[in-house]
């Protein structure tokens, strides 16, 4: 059911419609081509504000991939943990949930696969 809207006026309610229409129009090719009703940032902060876990499929939480950061700059937990405001004892609980995550047991390790999954 399509109406004519070519006496569209700038600034009228036929123009309006006209431009919501194409709006509509634009939304639902993105949606085609992409598979989402969302821009990718949008779909991101959604996630992590539902689940606690960033979109980019590496599983790390924001506190972790700070912890992640603060490791490959060569910093040691008591450092990290003073820069952070945590204790040493969080920064350990921290790093080990990384290292479970990327899957390896040491700090080279773990700086290597971070870089290479480009999370540094």
């Amino acid at each position: 059911m399509r109406r004519d809207l070519s006496p569209a006026i700038p600034g009228s309610l036929a123009a309006a419609e006209l431009s919501c229409d194409q709006g509509l129009v634009r939304d639902v090719r993105a949606v085609c081509a992409s598979g989402t009703a969302f821009e990718s940032r949008s779909a991101d902060v959604m996630l992590r504000s539902l689940t606690g876990v960033p979109a980019d499929g590496h599983g790390l939480t924001e506190r972790e991939r700070e912890v992640t950061w603060l490791v490959a700059q060569g910093l040691s937990n008591r450092v990290i943990g003073e820069q952070l405001f945590i204790s040493q004892s969080t920064v350990k609980f921290h790093l080990n949930n990384i290292m479970v995550k990327l899957g390896v047991s040491r700090r080279a390790g773990l700086v290597y696969v971070a870089g290479k999954q480009g999370l540094l």
